[in-house]
């Protein structure tokens, strides 16, 4: 993932397809509703324990990588 914006898609991806509500993504991650209402709408803060909650209970991990141009 190289976004916040790309996590965004990918979670709105995984409940389209799988036709679940954020409810029932809420039930499934521990991740309040308002929150998963906040990441998808880009609206308020998410904390990065919430976006690790939220791609676990999808099957996906989020990676720190280093850029390819070093530190800057």
């Amino acid at each position: 993932m190289r976004s916040v914006a790309e996590v965004k898609d990918i979670i709105r991806a995984y409940r389209a397809y799988f036709g679940i509500s954020k409810f029932e993504l809420h039930l499934k991650s521990g991740v309040s509703v308002d929150a998963i209402t906040r990441l998808e709408t880009g609206t308020g803060r998410v904390y990065l324990d919430t976006f690790e909650r939220l791609l676990d209970s999808i099957g996906c991990e989020l990676k720190v990588v280093a850029k390819e141009n070093g530190h800057d």
